[in-house]
């Protein structure tokens, strides 16, 4: 669980428009998806986390942790991702600040929430952003089968991959309507491989302020991080 703190941070990287040719299936599946995105207000959903390191052969190496919580989204810049186990943490972004709670070490960090175009690629595509991946060549990788439904494998591969840059983005989209995304997978410069299932999306609209709220427990240890040391959210 250690490595989601450097999963969700290094996560948060500002990307462009994508250009994929018209005859690329991933073009229309991408835009059916973003479109449905774009028509939420907000939604939450249920997910499962899977993370390792991966060797120089493409495949994983050492032990896998695996993780689950719920995920709570809220335009324009609000978002919540709660991990229920292996044990409790919670990344928190109300629309202002940052803040990471975790539950084993008894601590919170907190800093400043940037700016929505210095997000993460996943998180502006869960926002429904359009202005993203200039930086990726999009490929389309091809169908699979996931129980009764089709789902759209693309991948998104950095056209330069500086240290702060992810590898490579995998997605999963559903190829049927509502056109969600199922699952994420995400490698970045350092080794790590990260899996994202996504089950049970329910849209939700106008979410109260206190459902990207949290009061932390008075015995955790505060850690003021400065604007350098900031977060993606």
């Amino acid at each position: 669980m250690r490595h989601a703190i450097i999963f969700l941070i290094f996560l948060f990287v500002p990307l462009e428009l994508w250009a994929v040719k018209s005859s690329d299936p991933s073009r229309e599946l991408l835009e059916k998806m973003i479109s449905h995105y774009q028509s939420l207000s907000g939604f939450e959903a249920n997910f499962r986390q899977l993370q390792s390191m991966v060797g120089s052969d493409g495949k994983p190496s050492g032990p896998q942790e695996e993780a689950s919580g719920m995920l709570r989204v809220q335009k324009p810049n609000q978002m919540l991702w709660e991990y229920e186990k292996p044990y409790k943490r919670i990344f928190l972004a109300d629309g202002k600040n940052f803040e990471i709670i975790d539950y084993e070490d008894k601590q919170s960090m907190k800093g400043k929430q940037k700016p929505l175009e210095e997000f993460p690629a996943l998180v502006r595509l869960l926002l429904g952003q359009k202005e993203i991946v200039d930086q990726y060549k999009v490929s389309w990788v091809g169908e699979e089968k996931q129980e009764s439904e089709k789902l759209g494998h693309i991948l998104f591969t950095p056209h330069s991959n500086p240290l702060d840059q992810d590898s490579s983005i995998h997605l999963w989209v559903s190829m049927q309507a509502p056109y969600v995304i199922r699952r994420s997978k995400i490698l970045d410069s350092f080794g790590g491989q990260y899996t994202i299932e996504y089950q049970d999306q329910r849209v939700k609209s106008n979410m109260k302020k206190e459902s990207f709220t949290h009061q932390t427990p008075k015995d955790f240890v505060i850690i003021p991080l400065d604007e350098q040391q900031g977060f993606g959210f």
